[in-house]
């Protein structure tokens, strides 16, 4: 099975945890639906903590000692790309979501409120999403993290030639 293409997993939606450290160094962990497939899982929803892992994403799974299905590995990427975006006017959260939908792109807003986790699927142009993120940025309309860039981009534009 190649990178980009797609996983179609069983009707059986399950919930897995993905483990990840946080700014302070504290293990933490977020809650993802996952369909069963093959005695692995897909990720269905786009991660909004958790780095280094997408929409899609092949990932095994275990069952820790309190009985709950713990994130072990990524077995194959979808080539989607996961981006967290925290918008300084929460207000704009659906207006930057329709901008981000016409970019080709998909997303999801957490319970809090601004916060935002962006799915960039294998066909979308990321020069485009890359270029929007930026100059968001460079307004201060929000601040922006690439989580799992799976993309490449021809521009030589980053976050940090701004900051």
């Amino acid at each position: 099975m190649q990178e980009n293409e797609a996983i179609q997993g069983s009707e059986e939606d399950v919930r897995i945890l993905l483990e990840f450290t946080d700014d302070h160094g504290n293990l933490q962990r977020e809650q993802v639906w996952a369909e069963v497939y093959e005695g692995n899982y897909v990720v269905c929803n786009i991660p909004f903590m958790a780095d280094g892992v997408s929409w899609g994403d092949l990932v095994a799974a275990t069952l820790d000692e309190n009985g709950y299905l713990v994130c072990r590995e990524i077995i194959q990427a979808s080539g989607h790309s996961t981006v967290h975006l925290m918008i300084f006017k929460p207000e704009l959260t659906n207006k930057i979501g329709e901008d981000l939908v016409a970019l080709g792109c998909d997303w999801e807003a957490s319970h809090v409120d601004g916060y935002v986790s962006v799915d960039v699927p294998p066909a979308t142009d990321y020069d485009e999403v890359l270029s929007y993120l930026v100059e968001g940025f460079k307004e201060k309309f929000w601040d922006f993290k690439e989580s799992n860039l799976k993309h490449t981009t021809t521009l030589n534009i980053k976050k940090s030639d701004f900051q």
